[in-house]
């Protein structure tokens, strides 16, 4: 299992295009991903009406959780998706 938390960025402005870039990035590995929020709310990473569901605001921490053959690269992708579209 690896696992990273993330801050949403404050020019983060079209929070769905946001979560629907993290959903198609996140479908591309083997691996399954979960996002928590909080301490008890797990989403899964691949769904998009999960990820929107979030309500994502800027200076949000996410905490992305991967579990499989190719997790560390699938943590690290998102975390550099996330990374881009807050910079």
């Amino acid at each position: 299992m690896t696992s990273r938390t993330i801050c949403v960025g404050n020019n983060v402005t079209d929070i769905s295009m946001t979560s629907a870039q993290f959903v198609q990035k996140a479908c591309e590995f083997e691996s399954s991903v979960l996002v928590e929020v909080g301490k008890k709310t797990y989403i899964n990473g691949k769904s998009l009406m999960g990820m929107l569901s979030l309500n994502m605001y800027n200076g949000m921490e996410l905490h992305i959780i991967s579990e499989g053959a190719d997790e560390e690269k699938a943590v690290e992708s998102l975390k550099t998706l996330i990374n881009g579209v807050c910079a």
